[in-house]
């Protein structure tokens, strides 16, 4: 991955050589300066749509115990393309060891399609080693994604 400080030096030469082409370099010619202003705006676009991981784009989870003895796998964050495997990860450690598991979602904030798979994947996943998954104090974001997406059906009351 290329870093943000090397675009940023390569757009800042593209840009003198523009204002050197405008400015009316005679070496240059129209061509040249249509060429280098369009590298100057593909690098633009191409910061803009760089995937930067964020502090908000984190998922932190915190395993507890609850009451009745269930473990609960407390979320904050977000669950996303980057952070699925790590929320997988968390419920196929502990899946074949219980029978009840509870992942609390009330402090994720966003889920995209990836992470609604995972959370769909990772609830069958468990189902197929006997253990019940439940989705417990679902953010209110999150639980209309569930039921636009019809997958509160799947979940049942569990959610």
């Amino acid at each position: 991955m290329v870093s943000f400080h090397v675009i940023k030096s390569a757009m800042a030469g593209l840009s003198s050589e523009i204002d050197e082409c405008t400015d009316g370099a005679e070496a240059l010619t129209a061509y040249d300066c249509h060429r280098f202003e369009v590298s100057f705006s593909r690098i633009g676009e191409t910061m803009e749509n760089q995937n930067i991981p964020s502090p908000q784009s984190k998922l932190i989870i915190e395993q507890t115990v609850s009451d009745g003895g269930t473990p609960t796998l407390v979320c904050r964050g977000r669950i996303t393309m980057e952070t699925a495997s790590q929320f997988r990860s968390e419920i196929k450690t502990l899946a074949p060891k219980h029978k009840f598991l509870k992942a609390d979602l009330g402090g994720i904030d966003f889920v995209d399609s990836e992470g609604l798979g995972s959370i769909l994947g990772t609830y069958i996943f468990a189902l197929s080693y006997g253990c019940e998954l439940m989705l417990v104090n679902v953010n209110s974001r999150v639980k209309d994604l569930l039921n636009i997406t019809h997958l509160e059906a799947v979940f049942g009351n569990r959610t």
